[in-house]
C-alpha cells in the first residue's frame, strides 16, 4: 500500500512537504504532539478497537491539528453486499461519534466528485487540547 501511494504521491514525497509511514494504530512509536495533519483512508473500519486507536491518533496530534478521513460509500455497501466486509465495522455514524468522543471537534463529512467518481470526506480537529 506504501508502495502504491508512493508512486501517486511521488512530487510531494520528493519535495519533502509529505511522508509516508505505516505503523500499528493501536500502539504508535511517536511522541505526544507529534503531526500537524493525519490522513487516512479505507482503514478505521479494520481497526480492533475503535476508540482506543482514535485516542492514539489524538494523542500524536499536535493542538489545532487536523485529521482528514476518505471513504468510499458505494464500494463500502458493495464489499459488504460481497461479504467482503465481514471482519470491518465501516459505520460512520460510530466513526464520527467515537471521533468526537475522545477529544476531536468539528466533525464533519463532505461529499466529493473528482473526475473518477464520488467519495466522501470525514474531517476532524484536535482543537487546543
Amino acid at each position: 500500500m506504501l508502495e502504491m501511494a508512493g508512486m501517486q504521491l511521488s512530487d510531494e514525497l520528493r519535495s519533502g512537504r509529505l511522508f509516508l509511514i505505516a505503523e500499528n494504530v493501536m500502539v504508535m512509536s511517536f511522541r505526544d504532539n507529534t503531526f500537524d495533519r493525519v490522513y487516512h483512508v479505507n482503514s478505521f473500519y479494520y481497526w480492533p478497537r475503535l476508540e482506543s486507536a482514535l485516542k492514539e491518533i489524538h494523542r500524536v496530534m499536535k493542538p489545532n491539528s487536523l485529521m482528514v478521513t476518505t471513504v468510499d460509500l458505494k464500494q463500502l455497501r458493495s464489499s459488504k453486499l460481497r461479504g467482503l466486509m465481514k471482519y470491518g465495522n465501516c459505520d460512520l455514524l460510530l466513526y464520527m461519534t467515537c471521533l468526537e468522543s475522545v477529544g476531536f471537534q468539528h466533525v464533519r463529512i463532505e461529499y466529493v466528485q473528482d473526475d473518477k467518481r464520488p467519495y466522501q470526506v470525514i474531517y476532524a480537529e484536535t482543537g487546543k487540547k
